[in-house]
């Protein structure tokens, strides 16, 4: 079994309840397994360039879960409205950051419209996309609330370029600490694939990049550019 495997198939309901109901039950070991499933070594990467990121401003995370990643941010951002479906994953998150007065949350999926048009400097979407069963609409949303020249980084665990034996193992993992994966099924995107996705959303890709050494992950930092007069 591949780690990602798509099925594009559930209701947006139905795959909003099933999200949160799949992850929201592993909200107190989730760091722990998902650093057992695709190793600490890349999380640990993938939080370095998070926290070297400037100048992020105001900042909208979509689907923060316990937080791991809203800390690596929390440096270069004035302020950061963390959402997640998941009520277990936000209380997570709420306790890891509970001494950031700059965080707020809100429990809602990423494709509802509740903020503003053009009201975020960077949106933060980390292993987020691959979840979704319609990931053009989060991302329509996500260009929807962000200002001009804003940015977009989204993070996604990829199997592309992984050894053969490597995917076997990592799937194995991630059966033993989460079972069968959600109903909605978790998306495998190669470089191409993210690229055309973000693209096709109007954001221009400024860096696509591959961490990782055996577990991988696509990092992607792209902008919503001002339109031509």
């Amino acid at each position: 079994m591949d780690f990602f495997q798509a099925d594009m198939n559930s209701s947006s309901i139905k795959a909003n309840s099933t999200r949160d109901n799949y992850w929201g039950r592993y909200a107190r070991t989730y760091d722990d397994d998902t650093d057992y499933v695709v190793g600490r070594p890349l999380r640990r990467s993938i939080y370095q360039r998070l926290a070297g990121e400037r100048n992020l401003g105001y900042t909208l995370e979509c689907g923060c879960g316990t937080g791991f990643y809203t800390r690596a941010i929390s440096g270069q951002a004035t302020r950061i409205m963390a959402t997640d479906l998941s009520g277990e994953m936000l209380a997570a998150a709420k306790e890891r950051l509970r001494n950031m007065p700059h965080v707020s949350y809100q429990q809602i999926d990423c494709e509802t419209h509740i903020f503003p048009p053009t009201c975020f400097e960077t949106v933060l979407m980390a292993n987020i996309l691959n979840t979704l069963s319609q990931p053009m609409k989060a991302l329509r949303e996500a260009y929807r609330v962000l200002k001009y020249d804003g940015a977009l980084i989204a993070v996604t665990y990829t199997d592309y370029d992984v050894d053969a034996f490597e995917k076997i193992e990592i799937g194995k993992r991630y059966f033993e600490k989460f079972g069968l994966p959600p109903s909605g099924g978790l998306i495998n995107y190669s470089p191409q694939q993210m690229e055309a996705l973000i693209s096709k959303a109007g954001f221009e890709i400024r860096n696509l990049d591959i961490l990782g050494d055996k577990a991988k992950a696509l990092y992607v930092r792209a902008v919503k550019t001002v339109p031509p007069p």
